[in-house]
């Protein structure tokens, strides 16, 4: 949901005529700081922003999308305050990204889900979410139906546990899932360092570089390395078309999020449906021994 209105917003910029400098310059310290995701390249634009005079609503918004794209659920907890903070204050004409105060009123509620899982209060977390659900239906709304977490061989633990009891009655909420890929480390191409022209060679995503050194200290390339042989022995496929197979398997998994630089890659990563096909107890078994996790 995020990203999606991420890239509305992005697409909208892109149409609108530079009026005068001013404009001009608000525009592009916006972008910059919805883009960057290297830490210090972000904290020079937020303080830029502040300078220049950019929105509270701006400021926070741009954090807290930083946030998201970190993947650490401490860090958005730890941001809950500032955004319930910022609720009494909510300016549509200042958002980038939410068009209501309900939108953004579910993100703060999604935050302060978050950190109530971080004092390892989990009914107060699934209370929360719940609380939405039932409010919608008494309101006469529709009640809340997809979730768009982060999931991947190597990021599993909040889709499948945290997440589990949304998936059954009475809330059979429905799962879009990104990353699938974890930023293409999951298609082997790193197994045996960083090949010319692969994302982590662009500029804008240096934070990459350095995610993939702590990824190798961490022993994950060992495992892709391990996962990458099974896939080829046991499978006759991709890296990467095992990686989405596994996803498939996951009755939870409702849609999974795509992205593709040409056809023929498409085409490849569309395998991962014959592939699933083939994937029995045994196979998945085996693959979580690899894992690990």
């Amino acid at each position: 949901m995020i990203k999606k209105y991420l890239l509305i917003f992005a697409s909208a910029l892109s149409l609108l005529p530079a009026q005068d400098s001013t404009r001009k310059t608000k525009e592009q310290l916006i972008n910059q700081l919805m883009e960057t995701r290297d830490k210090e390249s972000f904290e020079l634009a937020y303080q830029q922003g502040v300078q220049f005079g950019l929105s509270q609503q701006t400021l926070l918004e741009a954090r807290f999308l930083f946030l998201v794209d970190e993947g650490k659920r401490s860090s958005l907890a730890a941001f809950a305050p500032m955004l319930q903070k910022q609720l009494p204050n909510f300016n549509a004409n200042d958002s980038t990204i939410f068009a209501t105060l309900e939108d953004f009123q579910s993100i703060v509620e999604y935050t302060l889900a978050l950190a109530s899982l971080e004092k390892n209060q989990e009914d107060a977390f699934k209370k929360q979410i719940t609380e939405a659900f039932w409010i919608a239906r008494s309101e006469g709304l529709e009640p809340p139906s997809f979730e768009q977490p982060q999931y991947n061989m190597l990021h599993r633990d909040r889709f499948e546990r945290e997440y589990f009891p949304l998936y059954r009655s009475p809330y059979s909420i429905g799962t879009t899932i990104w990353s699938p890929l974890r930023s293409g480390f999951l298609t082997g191409k790193y197994n045996d360092g960083i090949p010319k022209g692969s994302r982590a060679t662009v500029e804008i995503y240096s934070w990459l570089k350095e995610e993939l050194e702590d990824r190798r200290e961490r022993g994950e390339v060992d495992i892709v390395r391990e996962l990458t042989a099974y896939a080829e022995n046991e499978l006759d496929c991709s890296m990467a078309q095992l990686a989405l197979a596994w996803c498939l398997k996951n009755k939870n998994v409702s849609t999974i999020l795509l992205g593709a630089t040409n056809s023929k890659q498409l085409e490849e990563n569309l395998g991962c449906i014959d592939v699933a096909l083939k994937l029995d107890d045994s196979h998945m078994e085996s693959i979580d021994k690899i894992l690990g996790n």
